[in-house]
């Protein structure tokens, strides 16, 4: 009958929310915990929480009001748009820039470091050779793929752009290159 199809979905919709608290709701208490210092819970953080987990943006609100403490909503919406934009994309650029200040730090965000890694769209890696005083001073062009390698070791990269004229050592930059799975 029509009455127990419904049932039915409604029984196995409550069984995968009970199974999406089980998994996150200790993630929650603990960014509760620490959050309540400052009496916000960050934005990037609860995009973890529902990007990586499925709960509610909703519930996470509440819970954490429950306890006094407001959301970074301001945080929370620039992480879903930079997700939604690797998400979307067809190519993703990392640089050029300045390697540690520019470029690194979109691995050091959770949520938009796991969109990197899954999204099926190109990854380009573009050299800024230009030494970066007190950050990249001494270092050789493959020096900043080892420094991605071992940042994001899973993260593959399809191409790596470099002004051929400041690659000296051009056979260590494709090795790196290719240890990042570029061709």
């Amino acid at each position: 009958t029509q009455h127990g199809y419904v049932a039915k979905i409604i029984r196995a919709e409550e069984e995968r929310f009970d199974a999406v608290l089980a998994s996150g709701l200790p993630k929650l208490e603990d960014l509760i915990e620490r959050s309540a210092a400052k009496g916000v819970v960050p934005g990037d953080d609860v995009f973890r929480l529902y990007d990586s987990y499925g709960l509610p943006v909703d519930f996470i609100e509440d819970t954490a009001a429950q306890r006094g403490l407001t959301l970074d909503r301001t945080g929370f919406d620039r992480a879903l748009e930079a997700v939604a934009a690797v998400d979307a994309a067809d190519w993703v650029v990392l640089g050029p820039g300045s390697w540690f200040t520019s470029v690194i730090p979109h691995l050091l965000v959770p949520a938009l470091s796991a969109a990197l890694h899954r999204t099926p769209a190109r990854r380009v890696v573009v050299l800024n050779l230009e030494p970066q005083p007190g950050e990249t001073s001494g270092f050789s062009p493959h020096a900043y793929l080892e420094v991605l390698a071992r940042q994001a070791p899973e993260l593959r990269i399809d191409v790596v752009v470099a002004d051929e004229g400041s690659v000296a050592d051009v056979s260590s930059l494709e090795a790196a290159a290719h240890a990042l799975g570029a061709e």
